[in-house]
C-alpha cells in the first residue's frame, strides 16, 4: 500500500503573538500555505495532529480562516483527518468544542477513541465519530487526542 500524506500540527490560528494583528495574519497564511501544497502535491490526505487554533474561544475571523483552508482541501477531494488538541476542546459546559463543529460539516474527520474501564475503544469511523478510519484499502488511521 502507497500513499502520499502531509502531516501539520500547532497551527495556532487566531494567535495573535505579542499582541500584534500581524502576527494572527501570519499564522493564517501558513495554514494556507501547507493547504496549497497539499494540493499541489495531490497527497491522499492530510493529518492535522492537534491545535489547529491557539485557544478555546475564538472569533468569527479565526473560524473563518480555518474553514477556507479546510474546504479549499475539501474541494480538492483531500480528506483532512484531525484529533483534537489541548489548546481547543470544548468547555466541560458544551456540547461541542470547534473540531466537532468542523467535523459535524464534514471538513475534518475527526477521531476520537474513547475509554471504556481504562481501555480504549477501537471503534470505526462512522457518522462523524470514532477511533480509526480505514483511509484506503489496506491503510488504517488511528486517532487520539493529543495532550
Amino acid at each position: 500500500m502507497r500513499a502520499r500524506f502531509l502531516h501539520l500540527a500547532d497551527c495556532h490560528l487566531g494567535y495573535r503573538q505579542y499582541g500584534h494583528k500581524e502576527r494572527f495574519n501570519d499564522f493564517s497564511k501558513a495554514f494556507y500555505a501547507i493547504v496549497e501544497t497539499a494540493v499541489r502535491e495531490q497527497v491522499d490526505f492530510v493529518v492535522l495532529a492537534g491545535d489547529l487554533f491557539q485557544k478555546r474561544s475564538i472569533d468569527a475571523l479565526t473560524l473563518s480562516h480555518a474553514m477556507q483552508g479546510l474546504e479549499k482541501l475539501h474541494r480538492a477531494g483531500i480528506p483532512c483527518l484531525a484529533v483534537e488538541g489541548n489548546h481547543e476542546l470544548a468547555y466541560f459546559n458544551e456540547s461541542i468544542g470547534w473540531m466537532r463543529f468542523l467535523a459535524e460539516r464534514e471538513l475534518i474527520v475527526l477521531l476520537d477513541t474513547r475509554f471504556e474501564d481504562g481501555k480504549p475503544m477501537l471503534t470505526p469511523y462512522t457518522k462523524r465519530n470514532g477511533a480509526y478510519i480505514d483511509i484506503k484499502p489496506g491503510l488504517r488511521v488511528y486517532g487520539l487526542m493529543s495532550m
